[in-house]
């Protein structure tokens, strides 16, 4: 609430302050808002590696956001985000694919598109690796709807 300023006054200071006591017992969501928060330039600076800690965290659970922010953030076409030398199709491809494995809607445009630019030997290694994963089992205590829908 105190993220969007919902029923309340906009304070991201307390939004992270929720965010992080729920996060560290456990709530892919709050998870997912310290990313958001850490990747906002306009809150305490940008922190993109802090983004893509919070954001693999969440996407260890199958956060769909997350697991999409982070094809995002290692997708070559995008920038000013990850430095160049970390941007990586294979990696966008792999977190667009889980995005789009959990229901992204539009996850497997991005697939298809970053596809395109990766050698049929190189979507089979990551397409191994995605075959092979699973979500974190989570807390239902912890965790409510909106670890299986997006945030």
């Amino acid at each position: 609430l105190y993220h969007d300023g919902t029923g309340t006054s906009l304070d991201l200071d307390k939004a992270k302050s929720w965010y992080r006591m729920a996060a560290e017992d456990g709530n892919a969501a709050a998870m997912h808002g310290l990313a958001t928060l850490a990747i906002n330039a306009n809150f305490e600076g940008e922190n993109v590696e802090m983004a893509v800690e919070w954001f693999r965290r969440a996407a260890d659970y199958g956060f769909i956001d997350s697991l999409y922010n982070l094809g995002y953030l290692y997708d070559p076409s995008t920038e000013g985000y990850l430095p160049a030398s970390e941007l990586s199709a294979e990696e966008s491809y792999y977190w667009y694919s889980l995005a789009a494995r959990q229901g992204d809607p539009v996850a497997p445009e991005e697939v298809a598109r970053v596809g395109r630019s990766l050698s049929q030997q190189q979507i089979s290694r990551v397409n191994q690796r995605i075959a092979n994963w699973t979500p974190r089992p989570y807390d239902d205590s912890i965790n409510d709807w909106l670890q299986l829908e997006s945030y």
